[in-house]
């Protein structure tokens, strides 16, 4: 479960205060000024005040029914609490309602995030991507009616008297409302990003999460003209019955019944024909989904096509400026053991597609935040996850078999760069020899020209499987660049992690402090751990005994080839502080050949004596 403090640190250096322009403008082109002046007739505004809302206000509970009440009156007045609405894509109309309610005091599901916070104001809604609360969640106390499954934003409150707006002040709301975000995006899996208010009873701030990080205004007097007209267009907006409008993705439809989704289709936009391909999902939920709040995302959904093929579609947010993770995939067709390829789409330079933070809008503001790109991918569905490793003879198989992929992948020019227990995959039953484990996830491989560019800073991986020397360069001026040592090194990390599974370290005192340096993503203190890992030569006692006396071989084989190499590297690259002998590294990957075969031979040999 995350926690606030873990939001905190996952939030930490990703927030952006821009100029309160930025929300006096947003939905300016789609609400007229003339439906602001409509609403402003059913409202006590005069000279832009407005005079339901006490001039003093002693308590929070002083604003929850005048806000209630005024929120409401935008909402019904702009014509967005009932509306009915055709869906194209499957060609038949569904109705929207959009309604304000007063939650303080209620407790709203919550399915990642362990705090007792809940929002003061909700719009909840109705429509294809929303639904009541799941039951089978439920705790004590928790609302049936009401919840992240079904509302288009949430609103805290609080007083000018006890409110600021320093920096402190902001972040500790951007903190709080986090928590209302990343339950959002968990429960409702279409949602690309979240826009929420916070507001006292004459001020509000605009605070919006997505991939790319946070960004948020300091105050806004709603009492003054013009930006009593801000508030109105805001809540427009953030009521609005067009999903797209309120972070949606309206490709990704469901269906109905007794207020519940069914699971209905996924779209994809092919290229050459302009046309939507349909895909069907299988459950109404993705199976997998990462809950990050900015950066990289993604989520899996099993789906079929017309024909009936089970495939999976991964949704993704990746780096605006890396090599697509379609481009990579449409390199590796046809090879066995490599994910393949079916369909996808690409929303760079589409309405809701990418995070650009640089655009005009936001021009002379000091960014912190990352550029970020929509990308959807289709292929073919494989068997589970490493995560559900249980026979050995097939753990083996299938790790063997992603080792020859990836030998395979690096000599079409790509290498993976994030080999983890998470993207391997199990060829399924009774794949054949080379198909028994599968490569997924090429979103950060890159193109090999460590060669050529034998410095590289970047980091990339799946922190208990990154290489000892990739830990020990982060930040490093002279920092190697990820090779191929790097990724067979972590295939050694996938295989110490199945070996010394859960049931095993948890009664293990020194097995347990390893996976927890290994874990908690501190560099210096994971490579420490590994380094001090590979120098202790592992004994056939040192493993569990219910592993086959073949297997804890192997183990100790690749333990030994895997520190020969790092201790050959370490030997040219040293503390990589200052430059090191690059024609001695690139006479190392000479013998590339070699060192796939002297990998694979040990697992050769460990699977014949098990058959």
């Amino acid at each position: 479960m995350a926690t606030l403090q873990s939001i905190q640190r996952e939030l930490n250096g990703h927030i952006t205060i821009v100029e309160e322009d930025w929300a006096r403008k947003l939905y300016s082109k789609s609400v007229s000024p003339e439906l602001i002046d409509e609403i402003k007739q059913s409202l006590n505004v005069v000279n832009g005040r407005f005079f339901d809302i006490p001039e003093t206000v002693d308590a929070k509970s002083d604003l929850y029914g005048p806000l209630v009440h005024i929120l409401q009156i935008i909402v019904s007045t702009s014509g967005n609490s009932y509306s009915v609405n055709h869906d194209y894509s499957v060609n038949r109309d569904r109705v929207d309602t959009r309604e304000v309610v007063d939650t303080h005091g209620r407790v709203l599901q919550k399915w990642i995030v362990d705090s007792e916070f809940s929002p003061d104001i909700v719009i909840q809604a109705t429509g294809n991507s929303f639904e009541l609360p799941r039951t089978c969640y439920m705790s004590p106390g928790d609302d049936d009616s009401v919840g992240y499954t079904n509302i288009t934003t949430a609103v805290d409150l609080g007083l000018d008297s006890e409110t600021g707006d320093e920096d402190v002040d902001i972040f500790e709301q951007v903190y709080r409302m986090a928590v209302y975000a990343k339950e959002m995006y968990l429960q409702q899996p279409n949602r690309h990003f979240v826009r929420v208010l916070f507001m006292t009873e004459t001020r509000l701030r605009l605070i919006e999460f997505n991939r790319g990080g946070v960004i948020t205004t300091r105050f806004i007097n709603y009492h003054d003209d013009p930006d009593t007209d801000t508030l109105i267009r805001l809540i427009i907006g953030l009521s609005s019955p067009n999903e797209e409008t309120i972070g949606m993705d309206i490709t990704i439809r469901w269906k109905e019944e007794n207020g519940r989704k069914i699971p209905d289709v996924i779209c994809v936009m092919h290229y050459e024909s302009g046309q939507n391909r349909k895909y069907w999902m299988q459950s109404v939920d993705p199976v997998r989904q990462t809950d990050n709040l900015v950066h990289r995302d993604k989520r899996l959904w099993e789906v079929k096509d017309d024909e009936g093929n089970h495939l999976l579609i991964k949704d993704s947010w990746v780096g605006a400026h890396g090599i697509p993770e379609y481009t990579n995939l449409s390199m590796a067709i046809g090879l066995h053991g490599v994910q393949q390829l079916v369909d996808y789409e690409d929303r760079t330079g589409e309405p809701y597609g990418d995070i650009y933070f640089l655009s005009d809008e936001f021009m002379g503001v000091n960014w912190t935040n990352h550029d970020m790109v929509f990308q959807r991918i289709v292929t073919v569905q494989y068997g589970d996850s490493m995560y559900d490793f249980d026979g050995e003879r097939e753990t083996l198989a299938a790790i063997r078999d992603a080792i020859a992929a990836h030998q395979c992948l690096l000599e079409r020019g790509i290498l993976h760069g994030d080999i983890s227990l998470g993207n391997i995959l199990f060829g399924g039953p009774h794949a054949p020899e080379d198909l028994r484990g599968v490569l997924i996830d090429l979103d950060v491989a890159v193109e090999v020209q460590f060669d050529e560019n034998p410095i590289g800073h970047g980091f990339s991986g799946t922190f208990p499987c990154i290489s000892l020397l990739q830990l020990h360069g982060k930040g490093r001026r002279f920092k190697v660049a990820h090779d191929y040592f790097d990724d067979l090194e972590s295939f050694f990390w996938v295989l110490i992690q199945i070996i010394y599974d859960h049931d095993f370290y948890d009664e293990q005192p020194w097995a347990k402090e390893f996976f927890y340096h290994c874990r908690r993503e501190d560099a210096v203190q994971a490579a420490s751990a590994k380094r001090a890992f590979l120098a202790h030569k592992l004994e056939k006692s040192d493993m569990p005994m219910w592993w086959s006396e073949e297997c804890r071989e192997l183990v100790i084989g690749f333990q030994a080839f895997v520190n020969a190499v790092v201790t050959d590297k370490e030997a040219i690259v040293g503390d990589m502080t200052e430059m090191w002998d690059v024609e001695a590294l690139r006479k190392m990957r000479t013998r590339r050949e070699e060192h796939y075969g002297c990998v694979l031979g040990m697992f050769d040999v460990a699977l014949s004596a098990l058959e």
